[in-house]
């Protein structure tokens, strides 16, 4: 199997079980199973976007060393991404973000 079709498939595997974790123990959200889901996608997307613009201007634009510009950019992603799935992927307009239920 080539690289990147595992890779697709590891990137897959990951999202799903950090959405079933997000969804089940973090959020605590009930039912929108597959809006979540998809949602989840877009934000995830989205930070591997922000990931790797963070990392390349802090490599070749501030000339930070490449582990501690990984460092900084998982950190912002990390943050960035609880956001978009708190604001977005398990938002419900009006209800509280946990123990939401439909």
């Amino acid at each position: 199997m080539h690289v990147l079709v595992i890779g697709a498939m590891a990137n897959v595997l990951a999202i799903t079980i950090s959405f079933t974790t997000y969804k089940v123990f973090v959020f605590q959200t009930h039912g929108r199973w597959i809006e979540e889901y998809l949602r989840s996608f877009l934000v995830y997307g989205g930070m591997a976007v922000v990931g790797t613009v963070v990392l390349w201007i802090l490599v070749d634009g501030a000339r930070l060393p490449i582990w501690l510009a990984q460092a900084i950019a998982v950190i912002l992603t990390v943050v960035i991404s609880y956001l978009g799935h708190s604001r977005y992927t398990f938002s419900v307009a009006g209800q509280p973000e946990k123990g939401r239920s439909e």
